[in-house]
């Protein structure tokens, strides 16, 4: 019954960690002042989550090749 009531929310933040990752790929691509064009390592990323964000990191970690690194608390 637990697991049921986190699926939606898991999904929400699943969903909105997925969107803040396309946001630093496209920064990275091109970024208008030069702040993060090129400076941040995409293969090589660690996630952390405390709680249902240990949740959804673990959700964001099993769909993505590029996490080397995950925690949860």
């Amino acid at each position: 019954m637990v697991d049921k009531f986190f699926e939606e929310p898991t999904e929400l933040g699943f969903n909105d960690l997925k969107f803040a990752y396309q946001k630093i790929i496209e920064l990275n691509k091109t970024d208008p002042d030069q702040r993060f064009t090129n400076k941040v390592n995409l293969k090589d990323i660690g996630i952390f989550g405390h709680g249902l964000g240990g949740r959804i990191a673990g959700r964001f970690a099993a769909d993505n090749d590029n996490v080397k690194a995950y925690i949860s608390i």
